[in-house]
């Protein structure tokens, strides 16, 4: 029984329930990338600037972010690109930043994330809408989620609170709440790293050991802290309800 406890504490439910929270949510990612792509070409944009927008969508109708925060999603990459990227999306007249360097979606900005959102409601619903277990899934992650917005760091401020436009699917409801638990584990891990004085290029390149082991437990802690808000089983109607969905990355 003790075993079986711990398997449900906070920490190891983080640890169980990552990979299944990549899997399902890069595999509506996966799915919509043609279509988002067309999108963002029938705005003029270079890849680099359809991420991005992709990346903010959840800043809509109305919310403001800084230009440090959308950037803390581009941590392992060069500075420049999330640079380079946010420049063209203020040129195209996707984002304003106004004089307190916050970045907020225009009109036009908007109309774009508006049909990303409808291709990525369409590709949750083709994967999971057939699933008897969504609803009860959504309000799950809801959940966690709303607790992982007082708990994040800077790419959680980005991704959360999800924007959840009227008359979406459960399915997608459910998508945009484990991206919120996806970013929520990303942060952990940043503050993990940062925790034991490395970079970014270090954490790339550490090898299996004590060094990465010690990493990866502070991280599951970290990330574990929302799970407190769901009971241990409705941790358990989580973990096996999420891992009972399709998609494939």
């Amino acid at each position: 029984m003790t075993s079986d406890l711990n398997l449900l504490a906070p920490a190891q439910v983080a640890a169980l329930i990552a990979p299944t929270v990549d899997r399902l949510r890069l595999a509506v990612s996966r799915s919509m990338r043609v279509a988002a792509g067309q999108v963002a070409a029938s705005y003029g944009l270079d890849p680099q600037v359809g991420a991005l927008i992709a990346m903010v969508r959840n800043i809509a109708p109305d919310r403001a972010v800084t230009r440090e925060d959308v950037s803390a999603i581009y941590v392992y990459q060069s500075p420049s690109i999330p640079q380079l990227a946010i420049a063209g999306a203020v040129e195209a007249r996707l984002l304003d930043e106004p004089d307190d360097k916050r970045l907020c979606l225009t009109d036009r900005g908007l109309s774009m994330v508006t049909e990303l959102n409808a291709i990525g409601d369409a590709s949750a619903r083709e994967m999971w809408g057939a699933s008897d277990r969504i609803a009860e899934l959504a309000s799950l992650a809801r959940v966690v989620a709303r607790a992982a917005e007082s708990d994040g760091g800077a790419t959680v401020s980005v991704m959360a609170p999800p924007f959840e436009p009227a008359g979406a699917s459960e399915a997608a409801l459910l998508a945009e709440r484990l991206t919120v638990l996806r970013f929520h584990r990303f942060d952990a891990h940043v503050a993990a790293w940062r925790a034991a004085r490395l970079t970014a290029e270090q954490i790339r390149t550490i090898g299996p050991g004590p060094g990465r082991d010690a990493i990866e437990a502070d991280t599951n802690r970290r990330a574990g802290t929302p799970y407190r808000a769901l009971s241990a089983a409705e941790r358990l109607a989580l973990l096996a309800g999420l891992g009972s969905l399709n998609g494939q990355v």
